[in-house]
């Protein structure tokens, strides 16, 4: 007698070489893509609806390579739309630079992020915010340096240093850096202090934040998990260097000229464990 599972196996093997196969490989090899492959495939995308959907025009040249601006931008029926777009589930969700005044104090640049969340976060990394530092100063004393521009305060370190310090660090099994969660709405209220509520996963989809003004047939980012509360990002706490500096530094102790480069303290969140999941 022929039940009604009968066929079930054949089906699901049919669907997997049509579908779930070839969509594992192509994700396999998006992943390997470097960047703005992702940016680059979603703009290329809304260019070709550009054709056929009314009311909607492209208003970028290009991509922005200006980290601090959204990705994607244009107009649908006159209204702007901008929109983040993220490789894949593992991206970083924006960074937010914990700088340092001329009072010792850090700060933030107002208009980043809701108030309740940067306060949180300044709080957080007084716990490891000094660890690398203080180890380069006792063993490189004459390779890390204070600059001020205005109220700001930079640190410049050689590159022997830093990578001597954090050496040193993982010698003890201690890290300069730190981990905590917040709310995903923190996410939300970075990127809709920019006008942009909506993100794009190369893996799991697009969402809206906080807004769907567009009413686009997407889910809120800002799911709940079984318990009723609201998923969760890690933010990272952790040292940035930038690009070496062209003139090197002449420096006590040292015969020739040393290659430094500023190192910014800074803040990224991106999706749990769970909230990947969700």
């Amino acid at each position: 007698m022929r039940n009604e599972f009968d066929g079930t196996e054949e089906l699901f093997l049919e669907y997997k070489e049509k579908y779930f196969d070839p969509y594992i490989k192509a994700r396999k090899k998006a992943d390997k893509m470097p960047w703005p492959n992702a940016e680059e495939t979603v703009l290329k995308n809304i260019k070709a609806l550009e054709k056929s959907v009314p009311g909607l025009k492209i208003t970028q040249v290009g991509l922005n390579k200006n980290s601090q601006k959204v990705d994607i931008e244009f107009k649908l029926n006159g209204q702007e739309v901008f929109i983040e777009v993220k490789k894949n589930e593992k991206a970083r969700l924006s960074q937010i630079f914990l700088r340092k005044n001329s009072n010792g104090n850090t700060y933030v640049t107002k208009g980043r992020a809701e108030e309740k969340y940067i306060n949180e976060i300044i709080k957080e990394d007084l716990k490891s915010r000094n660890i690398l530092l203080d180890i380069i100063n006792k063993k490189y004393p004459n390779e890390i340096f204070e600059e001020k521009n205005g109220n700001d305060v930079k640190t410049v370190v050689t590159r022997g240093a830093f990578k001597g310090g954090l050496n040193a660090l993982k010698k003890q099994n201690k890290s300069s850096e730190k981990v905590f969660q917040l709310p995903i709405d923190f996410v939300n209220s970075i990127y809709n202090a920019k006008n942009t509520y909506y993100i794009d996963f190369g893996d799991l989809g697009t969402f809206y934040m906080n807004e769907n003004p567009q009413q686009f047939p997407v889910a809120s980012l800002a799911q709940k998990n079984k318990n009723g509360k609201l998923i969760e990002v890690d933010v990272r706490m952790m040292w940035k260097h930038h690009k070496p500096r062209a003139q090197k530094k002449k420096i006590k102790g040292f015969k020739e000229p040393k290659t430094v480069f500023t190192i910014s303290r800074i803040a990224t969140p991106s999706l749990t464990a769970e909230a990947k999941q969700v």
